[in-house]
């Protein structure tokens, strides 16, 4: 898979923190779930990407990544891109994998 601007932007925003799910249709470079959907799965097929699946953020760091096809689910599942309305109700974050931190260009952070 080449990785344009748009995938490697992802990439290194996940690099930096989890993206939950509904933060990708608000902005660049998707607009709705159904392009969320179509942009983030070749990057989850590709194993670039994967989600948590948490409660709470300060979950996120002690979450185990998802295995690939339960990822891929997740992603494909348009409730998914909801954030929660109550305490303790999933929602779906997105991590980054070894593979997706090897892909971020050379210099994109000031420590490389």
């Amino acid at each position: 898979m080449e990785l344009g601007d748009a995938e490697t932007g992802l990439l290194e925003d996940c690099h930096e923190d989890w993206r939950a799910l509904w933060e990708i249709p608000a902005g660049p470079p998707t607009k709705s779930v159904a392009e969320s959907v179509a942009f983030l799965l070749p990057l989850i097929q590709g194993g670039y990407l994967t989600t948590l699946a948490v409660t709470a953020w300060e979950q996120a760091r002690a979450a185990a990544p998802m295995n690939r096809d339960d990822a891929l689910t997740a992603v494909r599942r348009s409730e998914s891109y909801a954030p929660p309305v109550a305490d303790g109700e999933t929602f779906y974050l997105l991590s980054i994998t070894p593979k997706g931190e090897a892909a971020i260009p050379q210099g994109a952070f000031p420590n490389d």
